[in-house]
């Protein structure tokens, strides 16, 4: 009977990238499985070969898994940053003429120069 694809290539994948606890699983599964089919136990082989094809399904699941929740995670840490930013923090433009007196931006002459202010509030010290 024809031996069961190894895929070691996309189980060592699993293993280093995804979830590694299940990617390891799956190679050692796909060891045992090797070693069951030179004995000549084929039903043995084709079991531990499931084993591993099923570690290797739920190895790449759980990676994708956490990326996803890491990338949502991130998306909603920067979004509530952000939102945070905006509520204490303005733009500001402070504009100068050649001299370095104040004066406006519509000055032709005028250097700009733009920075932010923020005024976070001050944590309450009893």
């Amino acid at each position: 009977r024809k031996s069961p694809p190894l895929l070691l290539k996309t189980k060592i994948f699993a293993s280093l990238c995804c979830c590694t606890i299940f990617g390891v699983a799956s190679l050692v599964y796909t060891v045992l499985s090797q070693r069951s089919l030179a004995r000549g136990d084929e039903y043995g082989s084709v079991r531990k070969h499931r084993r591993a094809r099923s570690c290797l399904i739920v190895s790449i699941l759980l990676g994708i898994i956490m990326i996803a929740t890491f990338c949502v995670l991130d998306y909603c840490y920067i979004n509530w940053l952000t939102s945070i930013m905006k509520k204490f923090c303005s733009a500001q433009v402070l504009c100068a003429n050649a001299e370095g007196i104040p004066t406006t931006a519509d000055d032709p002459v005028a250097i700009c120069d733009s920075y932010t202010v923020c005024a976070f509030p001050r944590p309450f010290n009893p």
